[in-house]
């Protein structure tokens, strides 16, 4: 799905919610949370992630993953950015920070066809299937991670 709110969907029973979302240069998205976690990639452009622990430039084939409840404020510099909202449950990183992680070209692959996938989608399709990819290339095929803390 592209340019949808979250709103619009986050009620819908599935284990992942897959938005894409072109900003205007210099778009702020004020402090805010969410009830799902939320992997955050910016296919172009750089990013500023401001949580309570820090703030940390992030740029491209790079993304942030916020755990779910996680107080953030993210100013979009040229961004086109893929956000996977994913439930709690099935989350596949539990660390309780937030973390950057560099992306593999897998996953930047299956976050570009994630802008595709309905809200709706059937979960043992092929959408569903790619969700379970993505779910689990965002846990363990994503490259290293480093905890989020502040720049000295």
């Amino acid at each position: 799905m592209l340019n949808i709110p979250l709103s619009d969907v986050d009620h819908v029973a599935r284990p992942l919610v897959a938005i894409g979302t072109d900003y205007s240069p210099g778009t702020l998205l004020d402090f805010h949370t969410h009830r799902r976690a939320q992997f955050l990639y910016g296919m172009t452009g750089v990013m500023e992630v401001n949580t309570d622990d820090g703030t940390w430039m992030v740029p491209p084939f790079s993304g942030v993953w916020l755990p779910e409840g996680k107080r953030h404020q993210v100013r979009m510099n040229e961004v086109s950015t893929r956000s996977l909202y994913i439930e709690p449950h099935v989350a596949p990183r539990t660390s309780p920070n937030c973390e950057v992680l560099v992306v593999t070209p897998l996953l930047h692959h299956l976050l570009l066809a994630s802008a595709h996938i309905p809200a709706l989608y059937k979960e043992n399709g092929r959408d569903g299937a790619l969700a379970q990819l993505l779910l689990y290339e965002t846990g363990t095929g994503s490259g290293p991670a480093t905890v989020c803390a502040p720049a000295p």
